[in-house]
């Protein structure tokens, strides 16, 4: 399931916090925010700059359902991360790439994509990016509903996360299981992990309040 360097891995931290809470209280004013910053990173010739903003732009777009702009942000963001051979860009990108495809049915080329995504994560060694391809990958296993894999991916991600305490990941990977689980007509189980899944939310949002 996972390589044995994941042990050793780094966890890195967000790109950009304050732009990234924007993106999920405001995405419009994500955007925004996110053309200014790739315009000057442009005039800067700050390419790790430009792909973040690229990013945060794809996951502004993609929280609106503007999906047509997200498939041209993800394509720009991968042309520039190969151009560059930077390889935690191509896997971001390429996770992003997978999710979309599986949102819009077309299993075989998310698969190939969150595999993909997977490797060049391992290559990184950055464990929060292993994870959060893994997440990708699960979730895609569980919309063919091939529950055995999905469980696998999901519950490794979970691993990584638990071990960093990433709370919102937690909560978001809590919640896949218990999807799996309530396909799977263990009811029971399904109920377990969606507790954790609220448990971790709660948790979030109480840390949130207090800083």
């Amino acid at each position: 399931l996972m390589s044995s360097q994941c042990v050793y891995a780094e966890y890195s931290k967000e790109y950009d916090e304050t732009l990234l809470k924007l993106v999920f209280s405001n995405p419009q004013e994500a955007l925004a925010q996110t053309k200014k910053q790739l315009l000057q990173a442009k005039t800067e010739g700050d390419v790790k700059q430009q792909l973040i903003a690229i990013l945060y732009s794809a996951q502004a777009l993609d929280i609106l359902a503007q999906h047509e702009e997200v498939d041209y942000v993800i394509t720009q963001g991968l042309a520039l991360a190969n151009k560059h051979g930077n390889i935690r860009f191509i896997s971001e990108f390429t996770s992003f790439k997978a999710y979309q495809q599986e949102i819009k049915g077309n299993f075989r080329e998310a698969i190939i994509n969150a595999n993909m995504a997977y490797q060049y994560a391992i290559e990184t060694g950055d464990n929060k990016l292993i994870g959060e391809s893994l997440a990708i990958r699960g979730g895609v296993q569980l919309a063919i509903e091939n529950y055995d894999m999905a469980m696998k991916d999901i519950e490794g991600a979970i691993k990584i996360f638990k071990a960093n305490e990433d709370k919102l990941n937690l909560s978001t990977q809590y919640n896949s299981l218990a999807l799996v689980y309530s396909d799977l007509g263990d009811h029971d189980s399904a109920l377990k992990y969606y507790k954790e899944s609220v448990s971790y939310t709660h948790l979030r949002a109480h840390e949130t309040l207090r800083y």
